[in-house]
């Protein structure tokens, strides 16, 4: 092989290199916006799990006072009956 053809080889192998680095560096900004929009997902989804405690702690909240409001009437007519 003479020096010429070490030159286009090389020259070659380089511009390769420069297209694959170009593709990877597309590859890893699809990637990061895949990432974002994975993270902002789930970001939705930790506040509909908080909205989801809240409104279960307001419904034990009601359902306790019911239930206390049910021992006092309990109470109220076991001394009548």
């Amino acid at each position: 092989m003479d020096d010429s053809q070490l030159i286009e080889m090389f020259s070659s192998l380089k511009n390769e290199i420069t297209k694959q680095s170009a593709r990877t560096e597309i590859l890893f900004e699809e990637i990061k916006k895949d990432i974002k929009v994975f993270g902002d997902g789930l970001d939705v989804t930790n506040r509909n799990i908080e909205e989801i405690k809240n409104e279960n702690k307001s419904i034990n909240n009601r359902l306790e006072r019911i239930e206390e409001k049910v021992l006092f009437h309990d109470k109220k007519i076991s001394k009548f009956g």
